[in-house]
């Protein structure tokens, strides 16, 4: 259920987030957007304002991801916190692109405090900038996550749509730079249901991870593994 909140940014309060199917039928569905030139994205946030770490959960994703019980739960996690909101703006007004062609490109994720399971935190997503790339249009998500009014963790997705003309802003830059010096420190293997395993635990059950013929359709040559896995 969505309340929405007129403010100098909207605020859409999610408060049970849509089952999966509605969601990916919503992400579908805005494949009718035609927007022409964005010049910047409409100031909106997504809440979700009591989230319980819970335990069944975290401890499904440490499996499938291989971190260790004695970890607690993992720095990443918290990503998957936000994975409804982010599906809410993709299928919103406020979204201007299509979900389907929109390429997850890097994140950057900062813990503040611990988290332990338990917690009761509140997650929100906002919108953020635009950048310029040579294959499309860059867009940036902001997240924000805190307990008792205190920030614990924050990240920030940036994502592409590709085969934007004339995009706006400056331009993209990798925080890997093209001039380090680089060498196979290790090499490793994907099991080849990982994409499956990973999309039942973390709720992104996009086609291009789940098996061979579905992320044909996509024009990969095979299913990929999600980046955050």
């Amino acid at each position: 259920m969505a309340t929405r909140k007129k403010t100098a940014m909207t605020t859409i309060e999610i408060s049970t987030p849509r089952h999966a199917a509605q969601m990916y039928a919503g992400a579908l569905l805005s494949s009718r957007k035609r927007p022409g030139v964005v010049k910047s994205l409409k100031p909106v946030t997504y809440v979700r304002p009591a989230v319980t770490l819970d335990a069944v959960d975290v401890a499904a994703y440490a499996k499938v991801c291989g971190f260790t019980p004695e970890a607690g739960v993992p720095v990443l996690y918290p990503q998957m916190l936000t994975f409804p909101l982010v599906m809410e703006f993709f299928a919103s007004e406020y979204c201007p692109w299509p979900a389907m062609g929109t390429v997850h490109l890097a994140n950057r994720i900062q813990q503040h405090r611990k988290l332990s399971v338990g917690d009761v935190l509140r997650v929100e997503t906002r919108t953020g900038e635009l950048l310029a790339h040579e294959k499309g249009q860059v867009f940036t998500l902001e997240f924000a996550i805190s307990r008792d009014g205190k920030s614990v963790w924050d990240g920030t997705m940036t994502a592409l749509r590709l085969g934007v003309k004339n995009p706006v802003g400056k331009p993209y830059v990798s925080a890997l730079s093209s001039d380090a010096d680089l060498s196979c420190q290790a090499g490793f293997t994907a099991p080849a249901d990982v994409g499956r395993r990973y999309g039942l635990v973390s709720g992104d059950m996009n086609p291009i991870h789940l098996s061979s013929p579905s992320a044909k359709l996509f024009g990969f040559r095979q299913a990929i593994a999600h980046g955050l896995w």
